[in-house]
């Protein structure tokens, strides 16, 4: 009996039945696992993922959503272990971990970003901007975020501890810069 390697994540491959004998189809589709990769699914958000970032050592997974909320999910059991809520209006484009502040940064099409606390789930401080905020980071000393908007084209720098507003910069974007 002849076997066949299938990479079940490949979108162009195809098995024709009628060329593979029943002993062989049997084969294919019983005995070989259908995934090459294990995969876990985080079930949780009612809209689209806008952000991922596995963060504390890929211990976690932090996500932002079109459903206007962020989670924090155990990447063993796959379970939501912080749910922020009640924050946005809107799509959260984009979620980022402050270092060592025990804070969580989200921005959102809403034009504001939050500062959430990752103990209690509450919103530490808000920044308003001037249109959509497309993405938000971290410095890397965790001292600052950086965030850019659309249509207006503006980058913002903002306090991460008190999120108030350093400066800004007009037009130091173009229109296909959606991530700082």
């Amino acid at each position: 009996m002849s076997r066949r390697n299938i990479d079940p994540l490949a979108l162009d491959e195809t098995i024709d039945k009628r060329k593979e004998n029943d002993v062989e189809s049997v084969s294919l589709c019983e005995h070989q696992p259908l995934a090459q990769i294990p995969i876990k699914v985080l079930r949780g958000h009612t809209g689209a993922v806008t952000s991922c970032h596995f963060c504390f050592s890929d211990t976690r997974v932090l996500t932002g959503s079109q459903d206007k909320t962020a989670r924090l999910w155990d990447t063993e059991s796959g379970a939501t272990l912080l749910a922020f809520e009640g924050g946005h209006a809107l799509t959260i484009s984009e979620c980022v971990l402050v270092p060592d502040k025990n804070r969580l940064i989200t921005a959102s099409w809403d034009k504001r970003i939050h500062a959430w606390d990752l103990e209690t789930g509450k919103i530490l401080w808000t920044a308003v901007q001037d249109g959509l905020v497309t993405s938000c980071d971290i410095s890397g000393d965790g001292r600052y975020v950086v965030s850019s908007s659309y249509p207006e084209n503006i980058m913002y720098l903002n306090s991460a501890d008190t999120g108030e507003r350093i400066f800004q910069i007009r037009d130091a974007l173009t229109p296909a810069c959606f991530h700082c």
